[in-house]
């Protein structure tokens, strides 16, 4: 994924999906201070949908708010990663509008590659500093299929994750791309936010960093890389496995 320098231009579409008018209003002035692209606000994903069947060429990054009536922001996110909107890159970039405060949410972000995930109202400084890695080249998506509908896993259901031998606990600042997860990270009340073999991809270390600074807490990531081996089974005497810890 090549980094340089990228911002947004004036000759950029950015689409803008949130149902309350003055957050609306205030993101189309933070959009004016960071390149000046051309903003399409819009309150309903309904709208947003009409928009993009109309254009000739698709927005070079998306900003919808979670909660609308209706349809929400995520139902949008899930249409556009699975190749739904004819004319709509499935690897656009989509930051998410939200508090950490549903977790059903944040792991349902994460699922759909979000690539940001921001408190209302969006800060200019903010947004600058996620744009090089927002707008660079290179950002993937899975296959169109695996952003079908799924039942979600059951909260505080299940344990803590045994990492197979091999794995080493880090710090979550220090998670690189093409890193294996070898253990689930869940929040403290047991919501799935990144599955047992997750490969790190620069999207969700970006996501993960995003959380943290909301103060969501999760418990440990063990990692190995891609090129390392690694047995299945759990360590004799594993037990450092749930201390909780905020990601950041």
């Amino acid at each position: 994924m090549a980094i340089g320098l990228e911002t947004l231009h004036h000759t950029d579409l950015v689409l803008v999906v949130d149902d309350e008018m003055y957050s609306r209003r205030i993101t189309e002035l933070i959009l004016g201070k960071v390149g000046a692209p051309r903003v399409a606000a819009v309150e309903s994903v309904e709208e947003a949908e009409k928009i993009l069947s109309r254009l000739d060429r698709g927005p070079r990054l998306v900003i919808l708010d979670v909660r609308m009536p209706v349809r929400g922001g995520l139902d949008l996110l899930r249409d556009i990663r699975s190749g739904r909107i004819a004319g709509v890159a499935r690897e656009v970039p989509v930051i998410v509008l939200s508090g950490v405060e549903d977790e059903a949410v944040v792991a349902a972000a994460v699922a759909l590659d979000a690539d940001a995930f921001v408190r209302k109202p969006l800060v200019a400084e903010g947004l600058r500093a996620r744009l090089p890695l927002l707008l660079a080249e290179g950002r993937g998506v899975k296959d169109a299929e695996s952003y079908a509908p799924a039942p979600p896993p059951p909260a505080g259901g299940t344990g803590p994750d045994t990492p197979p031998p091999g794995a080493v606990r880090i710090a979550p600042g220090d998670l690189q791309p093409l890193q294996i997860v070898m253990a689930d990270v869940r929040s403290l009340a047991g919501s799935l936010i990144v599955a047992r073999g997750t490969v790190a991809s620069g999207r969700l270390i970006g996501l993960l960093r995003d959380l943290a600074e909301q103060g969501l807490r999760m418990t440990p990531i063990w990692v190995r890389t891609a090129m390392d081996g690694g047995g299945e089974r759990p360590p004799a005497g594993y037990t450092d496995r749930v201390n909780p810890l905020v990601i950041g």
